[in-house]
């Protein structure tokens, strides 16, 4: 049933394409909501993977350093091999790190999931979805970056930085004028289009409860002779 204890997700999309968005139902499978979902790369886990591939790569070159070493004809082709892993290492964490971000968007509430345990916020206080680019901390770190670079270029050495929130962004959820952040993407465009996906999925939701509603006063108005529905 998911993470939700209320509601579960179907196999019937909301909309094409990605993020992933598909319709909830509660234990009648009567339609509930619309719940988007996906995995994103984010600046930390980027940060992660990389130390991870690393330090790999150097206990890879190590083992077989010490392999070579006993060996009557060294092959020292094994230790290119080794050194050039980081980079498929580092490929593979970053797609491994990636948390997945699940939104739930109801009629009277929306759930947001980032790790474990989901928050909710009542709908009548959420205002939508916006993306901050670029990332908050993308200024901290080009200032970094730059005075690093200056301290090497006094000291006549070179050194190769990766900008983690250079093309970052933001994700927030507005609800009462308060921001509550719901991912902090590697790449901007993640950021936008699960913004954009979630705006229309309210849009969506509410559409279709006025559209019950009306259906409701109409069969209300049907049952009382000679009321007119509003």
């Amino acid at each position: 049933m998911g993470v939700f204890s209320t509601t579960k997700p179907t196999k019937v999309k909301a909309f094409p394409g990605k993020p992933k968005a598909v319709y909830t139902t509660d234990h009648s499978d009567t339609r509930q909501g619309i719940r988007v979902s996906g995995q994103y790369r984010t600046p930390l886990g980027d940060r992660a993977a990389d130390i991870l591939a690393c330090v790999g790569m150097i206990a890879l070159v190590v083992i077989n350093l010490e392999t070579i070493s006993k060996q009557p004809e060294p092959e020292f082709e094994r230790l290119l091999f080794a050194s050039l892993a980081y980079f498929p290492l580092k490929f593979w964490l970053r797609m491994l790190l990636r948390p997945e971000v699940s939104v739930e968007l109801l009629a009277d509430e929306v759930r947001v999931r980032r790790f474990v345990l989901p928050r909710s916020f009542a709908r009548a206080d959420v205002q939508g979805f916006a993306v901050m680019e670029p990332h908050e901390k993308a200024a901290r770190e080009k200032a970094k970056h730059d005075f690093e670079a200056r301290r090497d270029q006094l000291k006549r050495r070179a050194r190769f930085r990766t900008r983690y929130y250079q093309d970052a962004a933001q994700l927030f959820l507005i609800v009462g004028g308060e921001r509550f952040e719901v991912l902090s993407a590697s790449r901007a465009r993640d950021a936008h289009a699960l913004a954009e996906r979630c705006n229309r999925s309210m849009r969506e939701i509410d559409q279709y409860m006025e559209r019950r509603v009306s259906a409701l006063r109409e069969q209300a108005a049907v049952a009382v002779p000679g009321q007119l529905p509003d």
